[in-house]
């Protein structure tokens, strides 16, 4: 229920359209505001088009703004696919939080990429902001090892070779 109340109060959300992607590719966000804010990215997957999805969103290290509740969503026709919640930047001095999609595989289709917060600062009218990347990766084709494919050559060779021998029908063969 949170987050429908984060939704219902946001500010106007930023329109990005990415377009159709085909290929690997890169996009960089960013975003800066006083307000609640939803951002939209959105893109589509080609036909035909298999490729692997990741994101990291970031805001800068600062002791006058921040955006505590900084998270994102990955959506296809109105379902959630994925989503990542900020986590606090440890090595830091002031504060600084991230927010890590995992790689999630995308096929064909309409896709809906969400970055979501509400601003706070210390001085009044201090605006908040994060930048971040979204990943479109080529999908690694699994190669064999040597070695199961040098078994899969002999399992094949074998039964090759033992349709090819003659077998005895019936009988003992000690019998004479």
């Amino acid at each position: 229920m949170p987050l429908l109340l984060c939704l219902v109060g946001a500010a106007p959300s930023m329109a990005a359209p990415l377009g159709e992607i085909t290929a690997p590719a890169e996009f960089s966000v960013e975003g800066r505001t006083l307000d609640p804010f939803v951002d939209h990215h959105s893109f589509t997957v080609a036909p035909g088009v298999r490729l692997s999805f990741s994101a990291s969103v970031s805001t800068p290290p600062s002791n006058w703004f921040w955006i505590n509740d900084m998270d994102a969503t990955l959506w296809a026709g109105g379902t959630p696919l994925a989503e990542a919640h900020a986590q606090d930047r440890p090595d830091f001095p002031f504060r600084a939080r991230d927010v890590v999609l995992s790689p999630i595989v995308l096929g064909p289709g309409d896709y809906d990429f969400r970055i979501f917060g509400t601003p706070s600062a210390v001085i009044p009218g201090t605006r908040s902001s994060y930048e971040g990347l979204l990943r479109f990766s080529a999908i690694a084709t699994p190669v064999p090892e040597p070695a199961l494919a040098a078994l899969w050559c002999a399992a094949i060779g074998i039964i090759g070779a033992w349709g090819r021998f003659p077998r005895r029908r019936g009988g003992n063969p000690t019998a004479g």
